[in-house]
């Protein structure tokens, strides 16, 4: 009886440990649109969210090419968690954008 017990504990030790793997996965990434004017502080290139991300500050400074300060653009990229840079509310990572010469208006 403590046999079949102790593998019941461990079967699911085991499904817990899987399932917190999974969700911590690279499949979670969220993407993400912004548009709005690049400002700069420091190191971080800031720009705002739009669409489904209207009131986040996204930093994009790991875009390549990387926009000029004062350019509108547009674009989008992957959530890689929080930023170091102050007002961000979240980092962007594998970034892609394009110089337009005012934003969609969301709907």
């Amino acid at each position: 009886m403590q046999t079949r017990r102790a593998l019941s504990s461990l079967v699911l030790a085991a499904s817990i440990l899987v399932g917190a793997a999974a969700a911590a996965g690279p499949a979670d990434a969220q993407n993400a649109s912004f548009c709005g004017v690049v400002r700069v502080r420091g190191h971080c290139m800031l720009v705002s969210g739009s669409m489904g991300s209207t009131g986040r500050v996204f930093d994009i400074s790991t875009a390549s090419p990387r926009p000029r300060r004062n350019t509108t653009i547009s674009g989008s990229g992957l959530v890689r968690g929080i930023s170091g840079c102050v007002g961000a509310t979240g980092r962007l990572g594998h970034v892609t954008w394009r110089r337009v010469s005012v934003c969609p208006l969301a709907r």
